[in-house]
């Protein structure tokens, strides 16, 4: 009899170790939506059970909260719903939910994910996910997960950069990024890591010449925070005066504010690079238009300018004509030169 209590003792260890495991899959932290908002629903590994935060706090309003799991979710947590209005009752918070759910994709190592509708919400925060953050896969290819709230390293915000500038698009940036980004790593090995800082983040962006900067108060960089800093920066731009960068002075056209003829400077600055460096297409307008920039080979660069003003960064491999086209068949023309060595 003590020999098979020893094997069911063993047996039940083992059960334990595996539900242990399973647990530890399961956990994997994620977004979802409460009460309208999104919120981060975190595994606490010493009570076993999952804890619920306000994007961007640091203390849970629910703690202790105990969950299920099933197939349909991938055996990702769910939350128990009774369990939770009582642990946010604690700290006055009323649960309006009947239900909150969990994401049905499967767990991305290290990756916190968000639910289907917690990206919905907050991609409708800034203009644009898909054009500029590497969607991870899902089960339905047309509804990628982008996991806006996981912390994002440097391979990640050279990505976002390549994107946003218009040099590559989709995973051609991402791999772009990767060669750019190994090489950066070796002269900056104390950025080899899952999660930047905003001083560690804008010092990278300053180096690649980026347009944007994330809100320096930021203790840890997210995907989201780079999508936020990309559309301050755009909105910047759109309220800007013409001619205020960099002081120079702006004089309206005679016609007045809304003048029908549209005109433009393009310029490049450099207008001179050595080969692999880069130089930024500049365009001033004295109205609004819709327009796009291309190489002379007719590859587009930038497509569907709608701001009076801005700028992309370029990196050619030879000397190069760049075209500034607007409607009316309008045009305005630039070149960068390039050369192999320091010797012209």
């Amino acid at each position: 009899m003590t020999k098979y209590k020893i094997y069911f003792a063993a047996g039940l260890l083992f059960a334990l170790t595996f539900a242990g495991a399973d647990l530890k899959t399961a956990k994997a932290d994620y977004v979802t939506m409460i009460n309208g908002e999104p919120a981060e629903v975190k595994y606490n590994e010493s009570t076993g059970k999952l804890d619920v935060y306000r994007v961007g706090e640091d203390e849970p309003f629910a703690e202790g909260v105990s969950f299920k799991q099933d197939e349909s979710t991938n055996n990702r947590g769910v939350l128990d719903m009774d369990d939770l209005a009582d642990k946010a009752s604690k700290n006055n918070v009323t649960i309006q939910d009947t239900e909150v759910k969990a994401p049905t994709r499967q767990e991305q190592g290290g990756v916190m994910d968000s639910t289907e509708e917690a990206d919905d919400y907050s991609c409708r925060q800034v203009s644009s996910c898909g054009n500029n953050v590497i969607g991870y896969g899902s089960e339905n290819p047309k509804d990628p997960n982008y996991a806006l709230y996981s912390s994002t390293d440097v391979q990640e915000i050279w990505t976002v950069y390549l994107r946003n500038s218009g040099q590559y698009t989709g995973n051609d940036a991402w791999d772009q990024a990767g060669k750019d980004a190994s090489k950066y790593l070796q002269e900056h090995p104390e950025l080899n890591k899952a999660t930047l800082t905003a001083e560690e983040a804008n010092n990278l962006l300053t180096d690649l010449g980026a347009n944007f900067q994330v809100d320096k108060n930021i203790e840890n960089v997210s995907r989201l925070d780079l999508l936020k800093a990309i559309d301050q920066a755009g909105r910047a731009a759109e309220e800007q005066e013409p001619g205020e960068e960099e002081g120079e002075p702006w004089t309206p056209p005679e016609t007045g504010p809304f003048v029908s003829v549209l005109d433009c400077s393009f310029t490049a600055t450099p207008a001179e690079i050595l080969y692999s460096k880069s130089s930024r297409l500049r365009w001033n307008c004295n109205r609004a238009d819709t327009c796009s920039i291309s190489d002379e080979t007719g590859v587009v660069i930038r497509s569907s300018i709608v701001t009076m003003s801005g700028e992309v960064q370029v990196t050619p491999l030879k000397t190069t004509r760049y075209f500034l086209n607007c409607s009316d068949n309008k045009s305005w023309e630039t070149l960068v030169r390039v050369f192999s060595s320091g010797i012209q």
